[in-house]
Formats: structure tokens, C-alpha cells, sequence
């Protein structure tokens, strides 16, 4: 079954490459979460070098066609960008220039045309959010796992991907 996912900012700042990780998915960003990287690609350190990695891989997506619309990846998962849910409605507690309120308002609009929608975060508070909202969210996260293995006289790693969702630690490749 095809899933649509919702990456937050976070998670690509976390590892740039994140969107590769969903397979043959509809990976969704945001638009607030280009505007969060745009923020962010001058900070100093990891932070700013991953904002700056992520958006070049944006970037060659945009070259390839319309990210509005939805570009494919080479994993064969579709990436596209959301700017259309500024209609869906919030709890007035919940103020809409608060980034994390616009997810989840990306996450309620989509989940009528494409489900499951699943909100990938490292923010706890906005997980819990979205499960008042009825939305499925997961916890993503690296893990290196070296493996020694002679190819050629080289030593050759391989690192996989991890999520945790309330069903376990999904690996990704």
C-alpha cells in the first residue's frame, strides 16, 4: 500500500538524504518546511551544511519537473511540495504561523485524497499533536551500522535507516 509522507523540517536537518528513505512512497514537504531550510542554510555547522545538502537535492528535483506537482525520485517514490491546505481549519488554540500548526494542517488536507498520511518528526510535541488530530505520526532516526566486509581489499560500510512508529523500528534502506 502506498503511503504519504509528511517530513518536517527536522528530519532533514537530521540527515539531508531522508526523503530517498520512504521507497516507492508520496514524500510531501511543506512548504513551510522550504521556508525553515531557507532559514537555516547560513547556520554554522551541521545544521547549516544539511539544510544546504537537502535543498540541492531539492533542487535537482526541481530540474527534473514540477515539484508542485510531484517529481520522481530514483528510489521510484514521488516527492512533491504542498502549498494548498491554507483552507483546512484548526482549533483557534492552535495559531497558524506557528510552522508545526501549518504541518499539521498539510497533514489533515491531504488525508482526504491520499491515505494513509503519516507525519514523520523528531518533535515530540508535534507527534502528539497530530495523534489529537487523528493523524499517524513516527519518529525517524539514524543508525550507522558498520559491517566489515572485504570487496576487493576495501573495507565497505553500509548504513541503514531506522523509523519508529508506534508498530516497531521500521528499517529503510
Amino acid at each position: 500500500m502506498i503511503k504519504s509522507y509528511v517530513i518536517d523540517t527536522n528530519i532533514l536537518i537530521q540527515a539531508p538524504y531522508a526523503c530517498q528513505c520512504f521507497e516507492e512512497n508520496r514524500v510531501i514537504l511543506p512548504l513551510v518546511v522550504l521556508e525553515e531550510l531557507d532559514g537555516l542554510k547560513k547556520a554554522e555547522g551541521e545544521k547549516g551544511a544539511n539544510a544546504r545538502r537537502a535543498i540541492r537535492f531539492l533542487e535537482k528535483l526541481r530540474l527534473k519537473g514540477d515539484l508542485l506537482k510531484g517529481v520522481q525520485m530514483e528510489n521510484g517514490g514521488i516527492l512533491r511540495v504542498e502549498a494548498n491546505c491554507v483552507n483546512v481549519e484548526l482549533p483557534e488554540s492552535l495559531p497558524e504561523d506557528k510552522p508545526d500548526n501549518r504541518i499539521l494542517k498539510v497533514c489533515k488536507g491531504i488525508r482526504e485524497e491520499e491515505k494513509p498520511v503519516v507525519l514523520v518528526t523528531k518533535d515530540l510535541v508535534l507527534r502528539l499533536k497530530a495523534q489529537i488530530f487523528g493523524i499517524e505520526a513516527q519518529d525517524f532516526s539514524t543508525e550507522q551500522v558498520i559491517e566489515d566486509l572485504l570487496c576487493g581489499g576495501r573495507q565497505v560500510q553500509r548504513i541503514q535507516e531506522k523509523r519508529r512508529s508506534s508498530e516497531g523500528t521500521l528499517f529503510v534502506r
